[in-house]
Formats: C-alpha cells, structure tokens, sequence
C-alpha cells in the first residue's frame, strides 16, 4: 500500500508540474498576442488614410483576438485541472493520515484497563507531591509576618494626612527614683570637690 501511495504521489507531483508549465506557456502567448493586437491597432490609426489597409490590419487584430480568447480559455481549464490535482493529492494525503491514525486508535493486547488505572495513580501522586514541593518552594523566606504588615496598613488607614505615626509610643526608660535618704553632707563635700573656689 505504501508503494501505491507514494507513485501517485510522484505521478501528480509531475502532472502538477506539467499543467504549471503549460499554464506559463499560455500566459506568454497570451501575452504576445496582446502585443501584437496592440501594435495592428496602431498600425490600423496611422493609415486611417487607406481604408483597405487600415481594414486589413483590424482584421488580423480581430483574428489574433479570437486565438488569445481561445489560449485564455485553455489557461482557465487548465488552473481548474491544477486545483482538482492539489484537491486530489490533499484527499490521498488525508487518507493515509486516518490509516495511520487508526491502525495507532487499535487496541493493543497487552494493555487493560487495570493497568492504565495503576499508572493514572502513579501520575496522580507524583503531581500531588510536585505540588507541595512547589508550595514549600513558593513560601516567603522572610520573618515577617503578616500580621506586621497588617498593623503597618491599619496605621496608614487611621492616618490619612501621610504623617507616618508609630503604632505605639516609645518612652524613654528613665531610672527609678531614688528611695534611701540622700546624705546632704556628702552632697556638700561632693559638689565642693567639683566646683573650684
């Protein structure tokens, strides 16, 4: 079946370029025989004198018309003939697509049904564990927390003139008061050593 396939595909990739070569030929004769109208028509204007051979000339145009309309209609049969090659090459191609395709659709005997099951499993836990692998990998590193931005964002609600305020007030650790009776005699003796006389 393969040998089949293949030397229709060498048979219309020749046809195929048969009818594009001819289908060029024709568009050169076309070509010249618009050339050659053009010129008897010319040659018809400058002897508009001499009716006989101005007649004479229109009457070969008229006649190179008539082959230039029968070369078009060839050209046109043969692009029809080009697409219906390109159609029948794409239908074999296709064909040969589905035979492949259903001899790989067939079912094997060597598989059932348990063991398609037992691999969906498989895969089905793999994907689960590459799944929190990816969660732990994806968690933020950084120790803070939210709450702590949570607190940052309640802060800048409260104030909307933008004048960032601490959430809480420091005070400065000041040191208890004294609670023993302070000595002023040795205050006295203290303070003269410091200040001179």
């Amino acid at each position: 079946m393969g040998g089949t396939l293949s030397s229709h595909k060498s048979q219309s990739i020749s046809a195929r370029e048969q009818v594009v070569q001819t289908i060029g030929l024709l568009e050169k004769k076309i070509q010249h025989c618009e050339f050659q109208i053009a010129q008897l028509r010319a040659s018809a204007k400058e002897n508009m004198s001499n009716k006989k051979r101005a007649l004479g000339f229109l009457q070969r145009a008229k006649a190179i018309e008539a082959q230039q309309a029968s070369f078009e209609t060839q050209r046109s049969n043969l692009e029809y003939q080009l697409s219906v090659i390109d159609s029948v090459a794409m239908q074999r191609e296709v064909v040969r697509v589905m035979t492949v395709a259903e001899r790989q659709l067939r079912p094997r005997n060597e598989l059932n049904v348990d063991d398609v099951q037992t691999t969906l499993d498989s895969i089905q836990e793999h994907i689960q564990v590459s799944s929190e692998i990816s969660d732990a990998l994806s968690a933020p590193m950084d120790p803070v927390s939210l709450n702590d931005a949570e607190e940052e964002f309640e802060a800048m609600m409260q104030n909307p003139t933008g004048v960032l305020v601490p959430a809480t007030r420091l005070e400065p650790e000041l040191p208890a008061a004294p609670t023993a009776e302070l000595d002023l005699g040795e205050f006295a003796s203290a303070a003269q050593s410091i200040v001179p006389a």
